[in-house]
């Protein structure tokens, strides 16, 4: 298993759509809560955020690191962008992430 992993989620407004439900490598509770707020989500170590803590998947990484952030068009979530590492507590600090937000403005 690979320590980082990065996912890209396109939403789109057809009847048929990728859905997450199935998908079993990723903790689908982060990208959904991104999806609805269109907040950035920035969590270092998961199991110890007590939402989050029904997700099948952060109970089985417990030293999860996360940072997931939406792509927004017209105030409306497009994409969102799901960064990880599942070996490593405190891998992503915001400061360090600021050229992410750029990458942000000019997709969306």
């Amino acid at each position: 298993t690979n320590a980082l992993k990065c996912f890209v989620f396109l939403f789109c407004y057809l009847e048929k759509c990728f859905s997450l439900d199935d998908c079993q490598q990723l903790a689908k509770t982060i990208v959904y809560d991104v999806a609805k707020t269109g907040e950035h989500l920035c969590i270092n170590h998961a199991s110890k955020v007590e939402v989050f803590n029904s997700d099948a998947y952060i109970q089985n990484n417990p030293y999860l690191s996360l940072y997931c952030f939406p792509i927004l068009r017209h105030e409306q979530c497009v994409a969102v962008i799901y960064l990880e590492n599942n070996q490593k507590a405190n891998t992503f600090i915001p400061q360090q992430l600021n050229w992410l937000h750029f990458i942000q403005l000019e997709i969306g």
